[in-house]
């Protein structure tokens, strides 16, 4: 298997980023990324956690509130180990409904400080390649221990709401919990229930469905934004060569488990800022920034070629305009260029423990509480939380080293996001390595002096028409306008073309794809 480890810099540890310096700018050099395997100390601690766990038992499930006759769901990715999240659902009187969002209590075992805590800390954040995982904790905790099977009592940490029928929050509860989950459910199982108006746990579904659809209408009413980027998804064989290549579309099973994440996110985050109302850099936030209004001036510029007007006003783009253009752009085969368009104008969300909000989300606090198994930051939040129930406050160095930790954890992200990206550009090259020659159905996702990238609108598989393929012509690139444009015959390739290309030539080891059209 193709590994991306690079080499640790003897000046770089973690938490600390690089500084490189060019000509023309400055860059950070993102962490390397953690091995694969665990040091022996680390496993030897989590087999000693695994086989102590029931020890107290009785004693720490009295502690907790008991959800175990509760009925209580899982929906995750059909191939997914660990289940880190479980929604729970119990009618009450009057129309209401009590929901809880139960997330794995990894910081039961995990102890601050401990030697897989040290280990968790540096890694930061699980990493998901096509066709393995470098876990963020060992598997037996991961995907045995702490994940929320189901018939299996959990310990959970948890944030219930009691809603009314318009996803209205009249009361709240944050605590430790026990749990044991009914049922785990693919998305593809909860689509099919729903569409079908029948099957297990219908009723609970639907009501589950119905309370996020109002909490999407609610949070988009109050400026939230909505990007519709499909990620590509593979099917491996058991060699591990990508056998299909596809789109994911995000069904309703998707935004049904997406909209009560949020809101236990953002609640979870309320809690904290009124808890430490006047003091300052006692939590961990995932903020966003205000976009860069420069980005979004030149993004106006690349979409005009498209047919697309972002309005501006007084050299500014409002959240309106944004919305309104992702609105229109819905549906068209331009669709996925804009959405990706948009993204990379905005800035990037990360850690800190000083809030200024979140910009895509139009929420004033928001963290990452719900992901603890695959994510450092959410075992932290989820550290303060308990201190703060308790009605207690971190020390002094336990603040400093969230610090530092906020910091680190953002560079791993990136890191991880860039090795999830090369390894997604790599099994697409090896698919069409198995398919040179074929044609597929493209649109120009982009333009270069170079030549054109196309991508395949069924997989989302992307390649290269280098210019010297584009015929008996000599091309010209305009960078204001996207395209390239024949010198003599007057011929024009644009961002947003339909195409057709054929696969021509192949390195997948390098990733690339070179394609003619015809």
């Amino acid at each position: 298997m193709t590994k991306y480890q690079k080499s640790r810099r003897p000046d770089s540890r973690p938490g600390q980023a690089k500084i490189v310096k060019g000509s023309a700018f400055t860059k950070i050099a993102l962490p390397p990324l953690p091995k694969t395997t665990f040091p022996d100390k680390v496993l030897e601690e989590a087999q000693k956690i695994a086989q102590n766990s029931l020890k107290n038992w009785s004693e720490e499930i009295h502690q907790r509130k008991d959800f175990r006759d509760i009925t209580t769901l899982t929906i995750d990715p059909i191939r997914a180990k660990d289940f880190d999240d479980a929604l729970s659902i119990r009618q009450l009187a009057h129309g209401r409904f009590e929901i809880g969002v139960h997330i794995a209590d990894v910081s039961h075992y995990v102890v601050d400080g401990g030697i897989i805590d040290k280990e968790a800390r540096k890694r930061a954040t699980s990493v998901y390649f096509v066709d393995r995982v470098i876990p963020m904790l060992p598997e037996i905790l991961s995907n045995d221990l702490c994940s929320l099977m189901p018939g299996v009592e959990r310990l959970a940490f948890s944030a219930v709401f009691t809603l009314n029928q318009n996803a209205e929050i009249e009361s709240e509860w944050f605590g430790r919990t026990v749990i044991k989950s009914d049922r785990r459910f693919s998305y593809e199982e909860v689509d099919e229930i729903l569409e079908r108006g029948r099957g297990d746990y219908f009723i609970e579904l639907r009501t589950l469905d119905a309370l996020a659809k109002k909490l999407d209408e609610n949070r988009k009413e109050a400026g939230a934004l909505s990007f519709a980027d499909r990620e590509i998804e593979f099917v491996l064989g058991s060699d591990g060569q990508p056998e299909k290549i596809y789109r994911l579309e995000l069904t309703r099973s998707h935004k049904l488990v997406e909209d009560f994440m949020l809101l236990a996110n953002r609640r979870v985050a309320e809690f904290a800022s009124k808890y430490n109302k006047n003091r300052d850099g006692h939590f961990i936030y995932r903020i966003h920034d205000l976009p860069d209004q420069d980005k979004l001036l030149e993004l106006a510029l690349f979409l005009k070629p498209l047919g697309y007007d972002l309005e501006v006003r007084d050299k500014k783009v409002t959240t309106s305009a944004i919305k309104k253009l992702l609105a229109n752009a819905s549906g068209s085969p331009e669709e996925a260029i804009i959405n990706r368009a948009t993204i990379q104008s905005m800035s990037r969300a990360i850690y800190s423990l000083n809030n200024i909000g979140h910009y895509g989300l139009a929420f004033a606090h928001y963290p990452h509480f719900t992901s603890p198994i695959r994510r450092y930051p959410d075992l932290m939040v989820h550290r303060f939380m308990a201190t703060y129930l308790a009605g207690k406050q971190p020390t002094d160095k336990q603040l400093e080293a969230c610090a530092e930790q906020v910091i680190h954890s953002s560079l791993m992200e990136r890191s991880a996001a860039e090795a999830e990206r090369e390894s997604r550009k790599l099994k697409i090259a090896e698919y069409f390595a198995q398919h040179v020659g074929e044609e597929f159905d493209g649109v120009i996702a982009g333009v270069t002096e170079f030549g054109l990238f196309v991508e395949d609108k069924a997989t989302g598989g992307e390649g290269l028409v280098r210019v010297s393929e584009l015929g008996d012509d000599y091309y010209e690139f305009l960078p204001r306008k996207f395209a390239l444009i024949g010198r003599r015959h007057k011929k024009q390739y644009r961002l947003g073309d339909s195409v057709r290309a054929r696969i021509k030539k192949v390195n997948p080891k390098k990733g690339w794809v070179d394609l003619e059209l015809i």
